[in-house]
């Protein structure tokens, strides 16, 4: 899928050990790299394994910030700020709204389990998205929920299918010096519509590289 470009497989050290168990014969361009996002430094991390840094970037965050607290976003965020000029950034949130449960969105189980529980540390309203990507030098491109959801990627295969609120995923580009990213040209949207006749994941976008790990704490990067 991804030719000659190297992918790099960011998790917690325990789930890596397990991948390496069950993956035998990985190609030499794939790479798993044993990472707490608390603790270690995620650049040493990637630059150990062979992860260039000045080669443009795709970097996946899924269903990961809500289980880091702040400090670690913001150290994650600082080591993205140095990502090559045109490296792009796709990454999922959940809603404030329903970690300070104003608005349960018909899952106050999930609540209670997850926020009540403390397995979630980190929510954020849509409009604070494009600020704390500027501070890092990244701007935001595209951000959807429920409703894009529905209605790209279920209603043209004629699903009906209940997609939660709860969760918005967030593309973002690597801004370029000295060009301001709303008059640069603008790309094709990071979350496209596919052809009808081609089967999606309804939660993933199109045209990006996905993370294969459903844990949290992962992050995979291709560049």
């Amino acid at each position: 899928m991804l030719g000659r470009v190297p992918a790099f497989e960011v998790d917690m050290p325990e789930n890596v050990a397990a991948k390496r168990d069950r993956l035998a014969g990985l190609p030499g361009d794939v790479h798993l790299v044993p990472v707490r996002f608390e603790s270690d430094d995620l650049g040493e991390a990637l630059t150990g394994a062979g992860f260039r840094p000045e080669l443009p970037t795709m970097f996946v965050w899924e269903a990961v910030t809500q289980y880091l607290a702040e400090a670690d976003i913001r150290r994650t965020l600082r080591f993205l700020s140095a990502a090559a000029s045109g490296s792009r950034l796709v990454f999922t949130y959940v809603r404030k709204d329903f970690f300070d449960g104003t608005n349960l969105y018909g899952a106050g189980p999930l609540h209670r389990r997850f926020v009540t529980g403390g397995v979630w540390h980190f929510a954020l309203d849509p409009s604070e998205v494009e600020p704390l990507l500027r501070e890092h030098g990244w701007s935001e491109r595209e951000q959807v929920g429920a409703a894009q959801y529905t209605e790209r990627y279920l209603r043209p295969l004629g699903r009906e299918l209940v997609v939660s609120e709860i969760e918005r995923f967030v593309a973002a580009v690597k801004d370029w010096p000295g060009i301001s990213p709303r008059t640069a040209c603008r790309p094709s949207s990071p979350f496209r519509r596919p052809p009808a006749a081609r089967r999606t994941t309804p939660n993933r976008c199109a045209g990006c590289t996905p993370s294969s790990s459903p844990s949290p704490k992962a992050l995979s990067a291709s560049g």
